[in-house]
């Protein structure tokens, strides 16, 4: 690979940035057309440098220049969980969640995926609930930045010590749960010349070798949760440490991760990508029980994990990806509040020609 010094990296900077605001701020008045073009240009040379630069090309393929259009069914999970450590008593929460089918496009830096629900919440022994799910994600080679705002209302009780509750039960339905969770987060990858971010999940790169990285991240979290009553039902709080009688909780948490991704490419176009990326966070916040306490301010755990399995050729791609993520919340000594939420998806795709 070709090596550069630190002055010509920041020569070329300069002369790009200043090649573009040149064009933006003082165009001239005639030969608009060639001026725009050349505009055009030097946009995508400038996003290539800042976004592809120091890419090994013998261990990374670059397909962004081609429009790929996919086909995927999607299916995402989340709960809440309440534990306390020292009875060993576990109560798990979830909302009413559906399948659904839906469209991706990706063309030079842009992904854009649409998804429809197949209508399988309406079959869920929950009448009254309400749901909105939005996620946007950035993508470059050595870059992740994620951001998610969730509202839920309507939860059922999964289980309690892993013994499933008879739905009949009127206490296992609370269509008073409600949950707000929004979420941003940046992850970097240190290996980027050999190791592409995109190839697994994106599918606008190609793995050729395998190759993995260390993940640096950072993250912030909000969560507003509630309900009208104690979200321990009163049958089973003896089971519970008595701080987890909660009725509403307030959390904001900051945090940092720090894991390893790993892409095994086998026979040229077949991958499997798996990473495990820990965390600490800080939490901050209060909860109501008979009167608001704070939560303890301290660190306390975080883990993601983004995995992908597939085929990647020059047209053709398709495979699986499961992403999953958790933290906990610590309300008192050996009591604690779990948060969970993730996604899969199957799809296959293809790369048209790009004629130029």
């Amino acid at each position: 690979m070709r090596k550069t010094t630190n002055n010509f990296i920041n020569y070329k900077q300069l002369f790009l940035t200043g090649f573009l605001l040149q064009f933006l701020l003082f165009p001239l008045k005639k030969g608009h057309s060639q001026n725009v073009d050349t505009l055009v240009n030097a946009i995508e040379h400038l996003s290539e440098y800042f976004l592809n630069r120091h890419q090994d090309s013998s261990y990374i393929g670059n397909y962004s220049d081609e429009f790929a259009l996919k086909l995927q069914t999607v299916g995402k999970f989340n709960y809440i969980q309440f534990k306390d450590v020292k009875s060993k008593s576990n109560l798990k929460y979830i909302p009413v969640r559906d399948l659904r089918l839906g469209i991706g496009i990706a063309y030079k830096y842009f992904a854009f995926d649409i998804n429809v629900g197949l209508g399988l919440e309406r079959n869920s022994i929950i009448e009254d609930y309400r749901s909105f799910d939005f996620r946007a994600r950035l993508y470059t080679s050595k870059q992740y930045v994620n951001t998610f705002l969730q509202y839920y209302q309507g939860y059922r009780i999964a289980n309690f010590d892993n013994i499933s509750i008879d739905p009949d039960n009127p206490q296992a339905i609370r269509n008073d749960v409600r949950s707000i969770h929004l979420g941003l987060e940046y992850m970097f990858a240190f290996n980027y010349t050999q190791f592409s971010l995109k190839a697994p999940f994106v599918f606008n790169e190609w793995q050729k070798k395998s190759a993995g990285s260390f993940i640096f991240g950072a993250n912030f979290n909000l969560l507003v949760l509630d309900g009208d009553s104690s979200l321990i039902p009163v049958n089973i709080q003896p089971e519970f440490g008595s701080s987890l009688y909660i009725r509403d909780l307030n959390n904001m948490s900051i945090g940092v991760n720090l894991g390893y991704m790993y892409t095994y490419v086998f026979k040229e176009n077949f991958f499997v990508t798996l990473s495990l990326i820990p965390g600490l966070i800080y939490n901050n916040g209060d909860f109501s029980v008979d009167a608001r306490k704070e939560i303890p301010r301290q660190l306390n755990g975080r883990v993601k994990s983004m995995n992908s399995i597939g085929y990647n050729a020059r047209r053709f791609f398709g495979g699986i990806t499961f992403e999953a993520e958790g933290y906990w919340i610590k309300i008192a000594d050996h009591q604690r509040a779990e948060i969970s939420h993730g996604s899969g998806a199957l799809f296959v795709g293809y790369r048209f020609r790009n004629k130029n």
